[in-house]
C-alpha cells in the first residue's frame, strides 16, 4: 500500500551487509552525542511519491522491544513527515525532513514515516543501545 524500498546495513542478528563498511559510523555516533554505543540495527529506506495518501501517516511503530535509541537521518529534502505519537494512537509530533538534519528520540516512543507527495522521501535509520 505504501511503496519503498529497504536495505539493512546492520541486522538484529549481526548480519552485515558489504555496503555497511561504506558509512562514516563513529563520526555519526560523536556528532549525536553516542560515541560508545553500540550499533542494534541500521537500514536506509526510500518512499515513492503517493500523492492519494499524502499526509497520512503510515502503521505506527517501534522498532525493536529491547530499550534503544533512534537515530534517523534525513539526507534529503522531502515532503513526507515522520509522525510522532502519544503511545500508538494520537499524534503528538510532525518533523519535515530537512536535508542533514538527524532526529533522535527513543526507542519506545511510536513514531511512523508518511508518503511524499513529490520526490523521494530517503532515511538512515539507526538503532543504538542505550
Amino acid at each position: 500500500m505504501n511503496p519503498y524500498f529497504s536495505s539493512t546495513l546492520l541486522g538484529v542478528d549481526g548480519s552485515i551487509s558489504p555496503f555497511f563498511r561504506e558509512f562514516p559510523w563513529n563520526a555519526i555516533g560523536r556528532e549525536i552525542g553516542m560515541p560508545n554505543n553500540p550499533m542494534m540495527r541500521s537500514h536506509m529506506t526510500l518512499q515513492y511519491p503517493r500523492s492519494e495518501s499524502f499526509g497520512i501517516p503510515h502503521n505506527s511503530h517501534i522498532d525493536d522491544d529491547r530499550p534503544h535509541i533512534v537515530g534517523l537521518y534525513y539526507p534529503n529534502d522531502a515532503d513526507g513527515d515522520t509522525f510522532f505519537f502519544d503511545g500508538d494512537q494520537n499524534v503528538i509530533h510532525r518533523e519535515p525532513p530537512e536535508r542533514g538534519k538527524m532526529v533522535t528520540f527513543d526507542g519506545k516512543q511510536y513514531h511512523s514515516s508518511s508518503s511524499p507527495i513529490t520526490g523521494v522521501r530517503f532515511t538512515l535509520n539507526i538503532n543504538y543501545c542505550p
